[in-house]
């Protein structure tokens, strides 16, 4: 008696060698733990081809989708969207779509006013996983505006780590004020305590008119780290 692996009602066992059962139940080959058989499985992707193999769902949000039900106006713009995904991931839309409102704001029109719409976009890209989020050096700032905004707590954690990944050489008063502003403690710490920092970079955050708009508690961390380095 053998052990196969089946996907879509067709067998993998050439693929994958059979393993029989007799050897699985034997201690000694190290499959049972804990009174359970383990398998593990690792799976490479070599490239994908038809409809049923895609990885992720290209979503246009300007067209209606089998999983849309609300839509958000932004800059005149309809957005089609999933009440139960953006209400999944941000506590602002799960007040605004199902918290104590006399009528369901689904299948109604809302109106986002002061949203930037192509930052909007990369945030519903990244909230939905497509894959074509596409952010940049260019949006980061406005989509850490809406992230922070509208609660979505896994952007900001994205979009954080994102700063943090960046080369020392981008605009490090931004990446400050920034880290400052939205509370993101990660990029706080990675930048007054990792950075590897210079007189030239003080005179930078100087110089900078982020300089002016860093908390008192940041701008003192800041002299405590030129303390720290001797400059």
């Amino acid at each position: 008696m053998c052990m196969r692996m089946f996907l879509d009602n067709r067998s993998f066992s050439d693929w994958v060698p059979a393993i029989n059962v007799d050897t699985l139940m034997q201690a000694s080959e190290g499959f049972i733990k804990d009174g359970e058989i383990v398998v593990e499985a690792r799976i490479k992707v070599h490239g994908e081809s038809g409809d049923r193999f895609k990885l992720r769902e290209t979503i246009d949000f300007f067209s209606p989708s089998r999983i849309s039900d609300v839509i958000l106006v932004v800059e005149g713009k309809k957005l089609y969207v999933s009440s139960q995904i953006l209400a999944r991931h941000s506590s602002y839309f799960e007040a605004l779509l199902y918290g104590g409102f006399k009528e369901s704001k689904k299948d109604k029109e809302i109106e986002m006013p002061d949203v930037d719409l192509m930052a909007f976009l990369t945030l519903l890209h990244l909230v939905y996983a497509t894959g074509d989020a596409n952010l940049d050096e260019g949006n980061v700032e406005a989509v850490l505006e809406l992230a922070d905004r509208f609660d979505v707590t896994r952007i900001l954690i994205e979009v954080e780590q994102f700063l943090i990944d960046k080369n020392s050489d981008f605009n490090l008063p931004l990446r400050l004020h920034m880290a400052d502003k939205h509370k993101l403690t990660t990029l706080q710490g990675n930048l007054m305590h990792k950075r590897s920092w210079s007189a030239d970079d003080f005179k930078k955050i100087r110089q900078s008119d982020r300089y002016s708009l860093l908390s008192r508690e940041a701008v003192d961390a800041l002299f405590d780290r030129i303390t720290e380095r001797g400059i």
